[in-house]
């Protein structure tokens, strides 16, 4: 070989040797990251945990083998698979360490190098849901509980049910705990054992968090126990754990038992009640009743009591019972046996014997009586024996009858004869005979044989023995005797009968003379006055002799006579110039029932006096001012004239109606009138109306001042025209409300409310919105009444509170007004759609991507607060594409359709493993839905197309995740996270620095060299200025050779610590209280804030201290939203606290408000104090207290006016002015007597004389003093005072009396003028000094004017007293010694007592307003229950004779005078007691057959009998009668009817796209009246059933409006349901008592518009209105197989346009056979039937023809294109997918036709 080329071989051979080395492989990061994830604690063993993966650039083939690791195995493919269990609750290791090696290896298997290429990793256990919830429960049983059954809901059984779960976060979470028989999943319920079902319907169960994954559940009682009824309830408790959305979900089962145990809750109950014995009423005293006894036992089930038997009601005392012994040892019956006490007779007792016993259990131990008890009415059939002779009625009868003159037979009329044995049949058959009579005329009918108890009567067989004229005749007497027949014993007894003979009218009465007349005075001004008695006689007996009178002859009822005495009276005034004589006929007829009468002439003289009354010239004066005025429109002079002689002149005063202010004067001579000040038009009278009258009317009066005087008054109206001169007033002026956003038009918001001191049109208000006026809202002009418009626009996003103004006007000119601002808040609904913020989204994922890992987060918004949103892929949205463009299919092999899912918070993930070679795109629809969303639409979706990218590794990778938390208080140079990378060789990065980007980099940090994030700035979490508390540092990694880097942003999350003490907004609370504020009244507001987050809430304020701290309690609102914690609280008075001014004037309380208080694991609290100082106001709320509660005083006669005699004292507790008190004299016992002679000092309490004394020696005065505070609502205290006036006469002296005695009563009969009271020799005193006496009348006495006295003590009455007026006069006679210039004097007291004239007729009316008549009944309602019992007394008739007792009896007879009230008496259901006056039911009444009754009831002398002077009542015409009384009564409903369906099937339709409107509307009816005829109705019911009649439950498919029945649609569609039919059961419920129920089932059948047939009426719509219901009621009348429903009415449409001249009448026709809807062909064919064309008849219903019902039109009758913009975009849609279609039709021809071409070219080819 050349020496040359060696060289250049060695060179050769050492560059192959270089170009061969072998490069050492590099691990591929994304085989190591998926063990840094961690795995599943229930991953398998032997489970294949990943691939390991190492590049080689030499293409050489790799190995793998574990270096240092226990948990997995590793094989030479690198294939990792599970050697050890995880299990995630022990902790026993955190994490595995793992090291693995690769290397490369040669094609015959050896290492290609030594130093294998190691990387490092861990494993860590992740937790799964592999733990069940665990029920701590030592019994394997399961749980047992006991409770008494008088336990009330709300009960909570102890002990606590406790659960728990020892997995972690999620999978430690309780989703369910739930009785089984409440399981939300129905297959659980599925034969389910009675107790179970039980147990839901008493039962329930809560529970509550006490840790992670521990929790404490607890049973209560939600239903009645009743140990009789279940002692047991037993069932299962399932406990589900996970959250709602969680795969893995498990289940624990346990047994539950609850035993309820027997309460004494149930009264003794009679075991044989109903039972009755027999008893002989001759059985003997102290036998016992055979085969009977009384049983009972204790009610309740349990430990049975003892119990005892007791008779408590035995009318007769005729029985007893034994001592009670236990019968039955197993039920617990005792049995007391009946024994005979006294005999019982079987004549006295009607059906059978009751008596009453009482059951009472004992105490088991003591025997002692309980409370216990019961009892039951027995009865006791008492047999007969024959122990009664038949027996007369009565044994002596006496009785009149009227003398007759006829020879015929006759009967006594009206007498009636009773004879009764009241033995029992068989022992009380008897004879009737005639033992004796003293004239043989008279025998028994009929009969003579009776049985039991019988009616007779006496028949006369000669009339002409009946003749009065015959003395010996005029009295005769029978004696009848009655035998047994059929008897041993033949008892018998007897009866005298008296039968006295009646006079007949054959006299007339007579007068005492031929003629009378009589003198009257014009100047009698009482009336009636009566002035003549005039008296007839008649010689005839009784009735025949009785006379009655009347009056006849043009008087104009000026006269009356008294019908019974003849006591002629002068009824009003008489005028001698206008008449002077007056002559009339009076006539005497006697009582006889064919009356004799008699007449006689009077003549009246009218008597001059003075008399005339002066005349005004007009009936009425009338004139007008405005209110602010002073000036009349109209000048008012008042003028009167008089004709009299002997008048001085007229003067005029205003006696009444003057303004309070005193404006109006009249000129005493000329009668002008004026106003001295101006008038207000508020202070005129109210009116009927409740309003101002706007009119005063004044009365003035004009006196002639003659002798005696005249005087008249006039009526003057004056007028006050109302001036606006109040403003209206808003109380209170702010209001403040809050609706929903989709609070419907009409819906309540608020009332405004305005008051106006205005009266009249100027105090009318009107309301309207002022600013703020806005179509959301309406406001009722008349009410105030603010409501939701009809064209409301809420939207909480937009626009959350609405201030508006309302004005108040006035209707006054110029108009006044008010202004009130209204605050509404708007509460959110979820009626907003959520969205995407982009319409398409990209997303490029390496296929080397693991599964589950979260490739894109795409999160929706929602503007509504209560958002729930929910994502989803729609699947038919789903496509994908592989690398050539081609679109996969189902059948390709890889699985795009679950590729990717996606999570809750909408990350999009990676389901299957990606192969960019399958399949590089897919693309699909992401779907968001708001769970919670109320209206709107609740989706919105977006597109995501996600491009599969393949690239290999050659970047610098980070190891760990980038997000760390941090606490805000980490000083400074605290580590907060060390990043660590690697190199493309995995190879660790040792350099690291921090990139500076201001809009992300937080300046708070600093990156050292070796990756380590420290803080170089204190973070406080409450003024971050990174909002989210994420601070983000941006740290790049640079390669150890520095040519490669890479950068990751740390993101820290700063964790808020509680650092900040809450606090209040004040530190000192100062308040004022009333002493009257009770609980739950508020007494301050406090507010606390803290500025830590709410994890550290919610706040918690206290009261923690001060005196009496327990007088008031916290009441804590709802923490406020936001970023900070903070809370509202109201300070209130706590229950059964009494505020008291005198027991404490201030409190001063510590309030505390602490943080963190549900944080149960944290001590971590703070809290802070203020103080709250409340003062009590002091209330009027006490009454003054006397000293004394009632005081004696004496003074004497001679005390001088304005003497004191006592001060009273009283004291207040209250202070102030509410302490201040006023004194008052008041009488006692409508006694004011005492208010003449003594008066009081308001303010200091001292009594004083305030009259004159003398003669009052020896009375005694009673009053009461009240003691009056000055508050603004003043109280009183009341001390009854007690004053003598002592008797001086024998110490003064003053002449000394004799007699009479001091008070001595005179007796006077009423009404006679000239009555010598006294002589001369009555009266006697004796003088001290001189030596006469003489007697005169103080003017202090009663009626001065009636008497006058003389000298020697003679008294005269001169006036016509009335005793029903005043019966007793006091009269103070002075006895005068006049010897000396000064006059000595003393008085004596007499009272005149007036005596009764029976005068009087009873009365309902008082006519003339006596006294002792003011509570009488004339017009009168009565309200009475319709159930009330009959017999029942329901009201007692008052009328009144103010005669006294002897003369004022009364009796009641119902008044049939009036037909009109004849036939009210008929009807009515009122019965009367003729003596007391008593109204009593009479039969049962029912207010729905008739509300009212009337009733006529006439008052009359209880003894018409006598010689009574009776004034007779003069009544006009048209009024009623004065002693009737008119009563009405008025049944008041009861709640004793149920409501009622008048069918109990109905029919209705519903379109398949239905209106707003009801589908009907229910109409059951209720016979009670209001309130007891309310409604409620509810669907207990519901299925469907399809056009092939298959049933389906169907719930809320329909609205049932609770209260109107109507019935509405609840679905925007029912096509599904078309051709079908709803069944429906609904239930109406009395609103009052539920027990009162009715059903109707209702048939919906579900139609479209076609199936709708119309009548096309000749009538034009307001017309055929009133016909059109009865058409379709005849056609439904006509067969029970077809029903027809009317669905509207409009004017008839063609298609030319409207004719309003007709009428186009839709119904709907079912074959209620099988349940179809009819077509137009079907319906017409029913109607062609020969029975439904004569329930048409067309002279009845205008039916001009038949068709096909069309919805109605619009009313536009143009179309317009804008209306019709949908049909442009339907057509451009419709041709864009037309082209769509085309484009691939033709690229798929193309390519067919390629294909085509191809091959025929490989054909040719081949050729």
């Amino acid at each position: 070989m050349d020496q040359a080329v060696v060289p250049l071989l060695a060179i050769f051979s050492v560059f192959l040797t270089l170009s061969s080395a072998n490069s050492p492989p590099s691990w591929v990061e994304s085989s190591i990251s998926v063990f840094i994830a961690g795995f599943s604690e229930d991953t398998k063993v032997g489970a294949v945990l990943g691939t390991l993966e190492c590049n080689d650039t030499d293409g050489d083939r790799v190995g793998y083998k574990l270096t240092s690791g226990t948990a997995v195995r590793v094989n030479f493919n690198g294939t990792v698979t599970l050697a050890v269990p995880l299990d995630f609750e022990k902790l026993d290791r955190l994490a595995y360490d793992l090291t693995f090696e690769c290397v490369d290896f040669s094609a015959s298997g050896r290492p290609l190098r030594d130093d294998w290429v190691e990387t490092r990793t861990v494993i860590s256990p992740l937790d799964a849901n592999d733990n069940p919830p665990e029920f701590s429960v030592a019994n394997i049983d399961g749980y047992s509980f006991f409770v008494f059954e008088n336990k009330q809901p709300g009960f909570r059984l102890e002990p606590p049910i406790l659960i728990k779960d020892i997995d972690r976060g999620r999978n430690a979470v309780l989703d369910k705990l739930y009785i089984i028989c409440n399981s939300p999943f129905p297959n659980e319920r599925i034969g389910l054992t009675e107790s179970s079902r039980a147990t839901c319907e008493t039962f329930d169960i809560s529970y509550q968090q006490d840790g992670e994954g521990e929790y404490s559940a607890y049973l209560s009682v939600i239903g009645e126990l009743d140990y009789e009824t279940r002692q047991v309830y037993s069932s299962k408790l399932i406990a589900i754990d996970g959250v709602s959305n969680s795969a893995i979900k498990l289940t624990t089962t346990v047994n539950i038992q609850i035993n309820v145990r027997d309460a004494q809750d149930l009264p003794p109950i009679f075991t044989n009640l109903g039972s009755s014995a027999t008893v002989n009423e001759a059985a003997p005293v102290g036998s016992t009743v055979s085969n009977f006894g009384v049983s009972a036992r204790d009610g309740d089930f349990g430990d049975k009591r003892p119990v005892k038997l007791t008779i408590i009601e035995d009318v007769l005392g005729a029985l007893e019972l034994t001592p009670a012994l236990r019968v039955n040892q197993d039920e617990g019956i005792y049995e007391s046996k009946l024994v005979l006490k006294n005999q019982l007779d079987r004549e006295a007792i009607t059906t059978a014997y009751e008596f009453v016993v009482k059951v009472t259990e004992l105490d088991a131990t003591t025997r002692a009586e309980t409370n216990a008890t019961a009892t039951a009415t027995y009865s006791v059939f008492v047999t007969d024996t024959n122990d009664n002779a038949p027996t007369f009625a009565k044994n002596f009868y006496n009785i009149s009858v009227s003398e007759s003159q006829t020879s015929q037979s006759t009967q006594i009329p009206a007498f009636q004869i009773i004879c009764i044995d009241p033995d029992e049949i068989s022992n009380a058959k008897y004879r009737v005979t005639v033992e004796s009579q003293s004239v043989p005329i008279y025998s028994v009918t009929p009969g003579p044989t009776f049985i039991g108890s019988a009616s007779m009567f006496l028949e006369v067989s000669d009339g002409r023995y009946l003749d009065y004229d015959n003395p010996q005749y005029r009295t005769q007497r029978i004696v009848l005797v009655a035998r047994e027949e059929g008897t041993p014993e033949r008892r018998s007894s007897s009866t005298t009968i008296q039968i006295n003979l009646r006079d007949i009218n054959d006299n007339s009465p007579k007068f005492t003379q031929q003629s009378y007349t009589l003198d009257i005075s014009e100047g009698v001004k009482n009336f009636p006055y009566n002035f003549f008695n005039i008296t007839a006689n008649d010689v005839d007996e009784n009735e025949n002799g009785r006379v009655s009178y009347r009056l006849e002859g043009g008087t104009e009822g000026l006269f009356v006579i008294d019908e019974n005495t003849g006591a002629i009276s002068l009824e009003g005034p008489v005028d001698y110039e206008a008449t002077p004589q007056y002559v009339f006929l009076v006539y005497a007829t006697d009582n006889a029932v064919n009356p004799r009468q008699t007449q006689v002439q009077i003549t009246v003289n009218i008597l001059n006096e003075n008399d005339g009354r002066p005349k005004f010239l007009l009936p009425v004066y009338q004139t007008s001012v405005n209110e602010t005025q002073r000036v009349f429109l109209n000048p008012v002079n008042i003028t009167a004239v008089d004709n009299e002689d002997g008048t001085v002149g007229i003067t005029y005063r205003i006696v009444s109606g003057n303004s309070p202010n005193q404006a109006f004067v009249i000129n005493q001579r000329t009668g002008v009138l004026t106003l001295r000040d101006s008038l207000n038009y508020e202070e005129t009278p109210i009116g009927d109306d409740g309003e101002f009258s706007g009119v005063f009317e004044l009365k003035v009066e004009a006196s002639d001042n003659g002798s005696p005087p005249q005087t008249n008054t006039v009526s003057v109206l004056v007028t006050v025209i109302d001036v606006n001169d109040h403003s209206p007033v808003m109380n209170p002026k702010e209001y403040s409300a809050s609706i929903s956003e989709l609070a419907p038009a009409g819906e309540f918001v608020v009332q405004v409310m305005a008051t106006d001191d205005d009266g009249g049109n100027f105090g009318t208000l009107f309301y309207r919105i002022g600013q703020g006026l806005s179509d959301n809202f309406f406001v009722n002009p008349s009410t105030g009444e603010i409501t939701v418009g009809e064209n409301r626009e809420f939207n909480y996003d937009l626009q959350r509170n609405y201030l508006l103004q309302v004005i108040a006007s006035d209707g006054g000119s110029p108009q006044l007004s008010a202004t009130a601002t209204v605050s509404i808040s708007i509460e959110d609904r979820n009626n907003q759609p959520p969205s995407f913020d982009e319409f398409l989204y990209y997303i490029n994922v390496n296929e080397t991507d693991p599964v589950d890992v979260t490739v894109k987060t795409i999160q929706a918004s929602d503007k509504d607060s209560t958002a729930n949103l929910e994502y989803s892929i729609l699947r038919n949205s789903i496509q994908a594409s592989d690398p050539d463009g081609r679109s996969l299919n189902s059948r390709s092999t890889f699985d795009y359709l679950n590729a990717f899912g996606v999570r809750n918070q909408g990350e999009i993930f990676i389901q299957r493993p990606l192969d960019r070679a399958l399949a590089n795109e897919v693309s699909f629809t992401l779907q968001v839905k708001d769970l919670n969303t109320e209206a709107g639409t609740p989706t919105a979706t977006t597109q995501v197309t996600i491009i599969i990218t393949g690239k290999a590794n050659t970047n610098i990778t980070f190891d760990q995740a980038t997000k760390v938390y941090m606490n805000e208080n980490a000083g400074i140079g605290y580590n907060v996270i060390t990043v660590t990378a690697r190199d493309p060789n995995n190879n660790a990065v040792t350099s690291y620095e921090m990139i500076q980007q201001p809009s992300i980099s937080s300046s708070h940090f600093d990156v050292k060299a070796n990756g380590r994030i420290t803080l170089v700035d204190e973070i406080d979490y409450e003024n971050d200025d990174e909002a989210d508390h994420l601070h983000r540092v941006v740290v790049r990694a640079i390669s150890n050779d520095k040519k490669q880097s890479a950068t990751v942003t740390a993101t820290i999350s700063i964790v808020d610590v509680n650092d900040n003490n809450p606090r209040f907004t004040k530190d000192v609370y100062t308040t004022e209280v009333p002493e009257t504020y009770v609980y739950p009244m508020e007494v301050v507001t406090l507010f606390a804030t803290d500025d830590d987050s709410t994890s550290y809430g919610p706040l918690d304020i206290s009261i923690s201290g001060g005196l009496d701290s327990d007088d008031f309690q916290i009441f804590q609102g709802p923490p406020f939203e936001g970023s900070r914690t903070s809370r509202r609280a109201a300070v209130i008075v706590a229950p059964n606290t009494k505020l008291d001014y005198r027991r404490r004037k201030e409190y001063d309380l510590r309030i505390t408000v602490v943080d963190n208080v549900n944080k149960d694991f944290s001590n971590a609290r703070l809290s802070t104090n203020a103080r709250l100082v409340i003062k009590v106001i002091d209330e009027n709320n006490n009454s003054p207290i006397f000293v004394d509660s009632a005081r004696s005083l004496a003074v004497p006669e001679t005390a001088a006016i304005g003497q004191s005699i006592a001060t009273l004292i009283a004291t207040d507790e209250d202070g102030g002015k509410n302490g201040e008190i006023s004194y008052t004299l008041q009488p006692k016992d409508d006694d004011d007597s005492g208010l003449l002679l003594f008066s009081i000092n308001p303010v200091t309490g001292t009594v004083r004389v305030f009259g004159n004394l003398l003669g009052k020696g020896d009375e005694t005065y009673n009053m009461r003093v009240r003691a009056q505070d000055n508050g603004i609502r003043p109280n009183s205290g009341y001390m009854d005072l007690s004053i003598t006036v002592q008797n001086t006469e024998d110490d003064d002296g003053n002449p000394k009396w004799f007699k009479p005695r001091n008070r001595e009563i005179i007796k006077a009969p009423e009404e006679t003028p000239g009555y010598l009271l006294t002589n001369g020799t009555f009266f006697e005193a004796t003088a001290r000094t001189g030596n006469k006496i003489q007697y005169s009348l103080s003017t202090l006495s009663d009626s001065f004017d009636s008497f006058v006295i003389s000298k020697e003590g003679a008294i005269t009455i001169v006036d016509t007293l009335d005793r029903e007026q005043q019966e007793f006069y006091k009269l103070l006679v002075y006895a005068e010694d006049t010897l000396n210039a000064t006059v000595l004097r003393t008085g004596r007291q007499v009272v005149v007592q007036l005596t009764d004239k029976d005068d009087n007729e009873p009365t309902f009316t008082n006519p003339k307003n006596y006294a002792q008549c003011q509570e009488i009944d004339q017009s009168l309602t009565l309200r009475v229950s319709e159930n009330t019992p009959v017999n029942t007394t329901v009201y007692t008739l008052s009328a009144c004779d103010p005669d006294n007792d002897d003369n004022s009896a009364v009796q009641y007879e119902l008044d049939n005078t009036h037909l009109s009230c004849k036939e009210e008496n008929t009807e009515s259901i009122l019965g009367l007691n003729s003596l007391t006056g008593d109204l009593f039911i009479k039969r049962s009444m029912d207010h729905e057959q008739q509300k009212e009754y009337g009733l006529c009831v006439k008052v009359m002398p209880a003894n018409t009998f006598g010689n009574r002077e009776k004034r007779s009542l003069q009544v006009p015409e048209d009024s009623k009668e004065n002693n009737v009384a008119y009563i009405t009564l008025v049944v008041v409903d009861e709640n004793d009817n149920g409501p009622k369906f008048p069918e109990k099937e109905l029919t209705s339709v519903v379109l398949t796209q239905p209106g707003t409107g009801p589908v009907m509307i229910l109409e059951a009816t209720d016979p009670d009246s209001a309130p007891y005829n309310k409604i409620s109705y509810r669907v207990t019911k519901s299925e469907f059933i399809t056009k092939f009649g298959e049933s389906q439950a169907s719930a809320d498919v329909f609205i049932l409006r609770e209260d109107s029945g109507a019935l509405y649609p609840a679905l925007p569609t029912y096509q599904s349901f078309s051709g079908g039919r709803f069944v429906l059961q609904v239930q109406a419920s009395d609103g009052h008592n539920a027990k009162f129920t009715d059903y109707v089932q209702i048939t919906i059948y579900v139609y479209e518009e076609g199936q709708a047939v119309k009548f096309i009426l000749g009538d034009e719509p307001s017309d055929a209105m009133t016909y059109s219901r009865d058409m379709i009621k005849e056609l439904n009348g006509v067969s029970r197989d077809y029903s027809f429903t009317l669905l509207q009415l409009s004017e008839h449409r063609t298609s030319d346009g409207i004719e309003t001249s007709k009428t186009d009448l839709c119904f709907l026709a079912v074959d209620k056979d099988d349940n179809t809807i009819l077509n137009i062909r079907q319906v017409i064919n029913v109607l062609n039937e020969r029975e439904y064309q004569s329930a048409l008849p067309q002279t009845k219903y205008n039916i001009v023809d038949r068709g096909q019902c069309y919805p109605q039109e619009s009313s536009e009758k143009d179309v317009r294109w804008r209306d019709l913009w949908w049909v442009l975009v339907a057509v451009a849609i419709f041709i864009f997918i037309c082209c769509i279609i085309l484009i691939v039709l033709v690229v798929l021809l193309y390519r067919r036709y390629r294909r085509y071409m191809e091959s025929r070219q490989s054909y040719l080819v081949s050729q």
